[in-house]
């Protein structure tokens, strides 16, 4: 028996790398040598000359069934040929012999490493020079050579019915476990791909994430989180379509973030806003509410016709000799600008006024500066916002004519109306 558990020692040392499970047969057969003992158990030994003279040979052959990780139903069918005792201390010669046994082999522990001993118990059926039952126990040894190939050692005594007939049985073998019915083929690890990534599982790094097989089967960096790996992602920081290339259309016009000037807002040119339809961006357009021509940047122009109704006011914008106050014709007057400035919204007006030479220049300072701030109030009574207005008197320093001659000193006694846009 020693030399038996030697030898399966060294097969374990030996075979190959195996898979960590049960022991548990299911499904299996198993081919053995058995040494047959009717020597040793008897009260009176006989004279042994040599080794055979006690040792008889037999095969077998056994059915495995697990029924469960640590409980198996063996069922050997062991011919061969044996000396039966015919009397005590008296050996027959050899003959012919058969037995059918039922054992059950117990696996209390290791189940799940490559040596597994277990303890063995059943009843069996003896065919020699007579018929016999059989009660039996013993031990072995699984020795795990794969997942399908055990060698298995065992020794066993066995409790005849008849007398001088109990022996002990001695035997070494191999198991081979058959694929169960209830139990899919196994798969070729080598060919499966959880993810479906063209990647088999065995040389997958992500076996459950799908990714390209020059990353090993894992994905590739995604920054921005948008299914599009970074090195395929024209913008891998901003989240945006596949069909954008990764890059984003936050206002939804059809033009990429990174080309479009105004990303936030929608718009028909360059993907800007054009809220007047002039043609220039509102971003760009001075006047956004208001059409005009590029070259006034966005903003309509004053046209001749309104110049010529602002020069004739400045000239006939009349007050109070020597005051500040409006006299009544000056009304009418003033209410052209205001219409023009209702018209022409995005324009802010500079009221200026001028004096003749006549009197000291302090005097006519103040008066000038008066005389604005009164066409200003009256544009403010009229709706025109602050905002747009403002008035500055600039005295007798800027004469358009020749203060000499009566002509000239009404010519420069007025107040001018100048449209302009703001920065």
């Amino acid at each position: 028996m020693c030399l038996l558990f030697l030898l399966g020692w060294l097969l374990v040392v030996l075979s190959p790398r195996i898979t960590a499970q049960d022991f548990r047969l299911e499904n299996a057969l198993g081919a053995k040598l058995a040494l047959v003992d009717h020597f040793t158990p008897l009260s009176v030994q006989p004279v042994r000359e040599s080794l055979t003279d006690q040792l008889t040979a037999a095969g077998e052959i056994t059915y495995y069934r697990g029924l469960n990780g640590w409980l198996n139903l063996a069922v050997p069918l062991r011919l061969g040929a044996a000396k039966i005792p015919i009397e005590d201390g008296v050996l027959g010669n050899s003959q012919f012999f058969a037995s059918l046994d039922a054992t059950l082999q117990l696996q209390p522990f290791l189940q799940k490493s490559r040596l597994s001993p277990y303890l063995l118990g059943g009843v069996g059926a003896f065919a020699g020079d007579g018929l016999s039952a059989e009660l039996l126990f013993g031990a072995g040894l699984n020795v795990r050579l794969n997942d399908q190939w055990w060698l298995q050692a065992q020794g066993e005594f066995r409790k005849d019915s008849s007398p001088l007939r109990d022996n002990l049985v001695y035997s070494i073998g191999v198991v081979y476990v058959l694929q169960p019915a209830d139990r899919p083929p196994p798969v070729d690890d080598r060919l499966t791909d959880r993810d479906g990534d063209g990647t088999a599982d065995r040389e997958d790094r992500c076996p459950d994430v799908a990714g390209p097989l020059v990353n090993q089967g894992c994905p590739l960096a995604d920054r921005d989180g948008d299914g599009l790996a970074d090195t395929e992602d024209r913008c891998p920081d901003a989240a945006g379509a596949v069909a954008d290339g990764g890059c984003p259309d936050t206002d939804g016009d059809g033009r990429l973030d990174k080309d479009d000037p105004c990303p936030l807002v929608a718009g028909p040119l360059n993907g800007c806003p054009d809220r007047d339809r002039d043609g220039l961006a509102d971003g760009e357009d001075r006047c956004p509410d208001t059409a005009g021509p590029l070259r006034n940047r966005g903003c309509p122009e004053i046209t001749p016709e309104v110049q010529e109704t602002l020069d004739y006011v400045a000239q006939n914008v009349a007050f109070e000799t020597g005051r500040a106050t409006l006299v009544e014709r000056s009304f009418g007057i003033l209410d052209q600008v205001v219409d023009i400035l209702q018209r022409y919204v995005d324009y802010h007006v500079a009221i200026g006024g001028h004096t003749d030479s006549v009197g000291s220049a302090d005097t006519n300072q103040i008066l000038s500066e008066r005389r604005a701030k009164s066409c200003y109030d009256y544009l403010q009574r009229l709706g025109i916002n602050t905002e747009r207005l403002s008035y500055v008197g600039y005295g007798e320093t800027r004469p358009i004519a020749d203060n000499r001659f009566k002509e000239g000193r009404e010519q420069n006694r007025r107040v001018e109306f100048n449209l302009f846009l703001p920065r």
